[in-house]
């Protein structure tokens, strides 16, 4: 009797495993379709277990929302978190296509002013699915940490990160409301050539949240555009704010231009600088970058 019970139990057990592996099998291939944010459509695999990203910022998101032995790869200018930096890199400018293929990942994920629309193609023709993420806001970054989680198989973890970053901007938004005082700030990216942080970009939302406006009027449409020194002169920022090296601006923008040192911000010494990564990555660091920005234009809040 027990060898006959044996006989029918154990082949149960052996249907039973095959019966959940052969549903796993049929989930881990199962596939369904997405737009990214320039609303390219594509059909993805719903358990993604290869994928890597060739924009610092969204690989910063990936450590945030999935496991690391799923991000197979990261470009040279990848350094957040530390771990990141074993993992093999991919030359992004220009595009190394050999070693991207080399590490075989089912997606890749890019922002949309860092990847030309060209080497996409490249990149798909070899069978690899590219997913563009697009940042005009704070909010938009907040909502690229949701949609990354989700194509992850990470739903939960990934909006509950996301509901704690919305709850955040919300309550620097109420604090920056009430600030009587909100200077002009100028971010600099460089001094030679003159670039800036335009109106239509995350970074420019950045410092509302902080409490101050973009010294850029909305005349320059381009998120950074290139200007001239009249420019800045006519625009005379309350505070100026590079991102880089600590004496850089004195040392270099206004020994080059002396005529600047007519700018509010250099009469009444308010030249900061900022670490790039703060502000240049719209990534899940967004909140500290705020709050970095904010205790350097209002140092005296609380």
């Amino acid at each position: 009797m027990k060898r006959s019970i044996r006989h029918i139990f154990i082949p149960g057990i052996l249907i039973f495993i095959l019966s959940c592996n052969s549903n796993h099998d049929k989930n881990h291939n199962h596939m369904h379709t997405t737009k990214d944010d320039l609303h390219r459509e594509m059909e993805l695999p719903v358990r993604l277990v290869r994928v890597m990203s060739l924009t610092p910022s969204i690989t910063e998101i990936l450590y945030e929302v999935t496991s690391p032995a799923k991000i197979v790869g990261r470009t040279p200018h990848c350094n957040f978190p530390t771990e990141v930096i074993h993992k093999p890199a991919v030359n992004c400018f220009p595009l190394d296509l050999e070693k991207l293929i080399s590490l075989k990942p089912q997606l890749v994920f890019a922002k949309a002013d860092m990847l030309a629309m060209h080497d996409a193609q490249k990149i798909e023709n070899a069978g690899i699915h590219v997913y563009y993420l697009k940042y005009l806001t704070c909010q938009d970054i907040v909502n690229s940490v949701a949609k990354v989680g989700k194509l992850m198989d990470e739903d939960t973890k990934a909006s509950l990160i996301a509901d704690k970053m919305t709850m955040r901007l919300h309550q620097l938004k109420k604090e920056a409301d009430v600030m009587e005082e909100k200077p002009k700030v100028l971010i600099l990216i460089s001094h030679d050539p003159l670039y800036v942080f335009g109106i239509n970009n995350f970074a420019s939302d950045m410092l509302s949240y902080a409490g101050a406006q973009n010294a850029v009027t909305d005349s320059l449409t381009h998120p950074f555009p290139l200007v001239n020194r009249e420019y800045l002169l006519k625009i005379n920022p309350d505070m100026i704010i590079e991102l880089g090296d600590k004496n850089s601006l004195t040392l270099g923008l206004f020994d080059r231009y002396p005529e600047l040192k007519n700018v509010n911000a250099y009469k009444n010494n308010k030249l900061l600088t900022i670490h790039e990564d703060l502000v240049a990555r719209p990534g899940p660091r967004v909140i500290e970058g705020i709050l970095a920005l904010k205790k350097m234009i209002h140092p005296n809040e609380k």
